[in-house]
């Protein structure tokens, strides 16, 4: 067996020390930007998910009742303007919010608002949503225009028709 020499490293050089941390900081420039846009990409699912249930119940309720309602019928911006990067709380009870049977659990990233009418006999309902997903103070909005055509709704018009890249979803 040997014996340890007086003086012998026990431990990792500097050198070695710099290039771990080099390695790490590489990882983590490649990671953080991929995790942020995936957080984004999140947020943006929650918009899809939203607009298809107003869709959904507005249509479930012209199909039910036979109209909308005395019209026009405005469900005002929820939750309220102005928009922030961050969860709000959705008001079920907010004006014209409880004509539509949609449950909304905890808060959203997005404000909606929604106008559901009946123009020279074609109903039609109009969707529109708001957001600052990135905290860049710019707001994103979208609207959906759907009109009752050969007895269900179809969307006719949406605005504006691109997306930021994390906005890929589907509606």
């Amino acid at each position: 067996m040997r014996a340890c020499r007086r003086g012998a490293s026990r431990g990792f050089s500097l050198i070695e020390l710099m290039i771990a941390v080099a390695i790490i900081g590489l990882l983590a420039s490649v990671a953080i930007p991929n995790y942020m846009q995936m957080q984004l990409r999140a947020r943006a699912a929650e918009r899809a998910a939203i607009l298809r249930g107003i869709r959904s119940s507005l249509n479930a309720q012209y199909a039910k009742d036979g109209s909308f309602g005395p019209v026009p019928v405005t469900g005002t911006w929820n939750p309220p303007l102005p928009v922030v990067s961050r969860k709000r709380p959705f008001n079920t009870a907010s004006a014209n919010w409880t004509r539509i049977d949609m449950v909304i659990e905890g808060g959203l990233y997005y404000s909606y608002q929604y106008v559901a009418d009946e123009n020279a006999g074609a109903p039609y309902f109009l969707v529109q949503m708001q957001g600052d997903m990135d905290g860049n103070g710019i707001l994103y909005s979208k609207a959906y225009t759907h009109q009752r055509m050969g007895g269900a709704f179809q969307m006719m018009l949406e605005a504006p028709v691109y997306d930021e890249l994390y906005e890929r979803t589907v509606f």
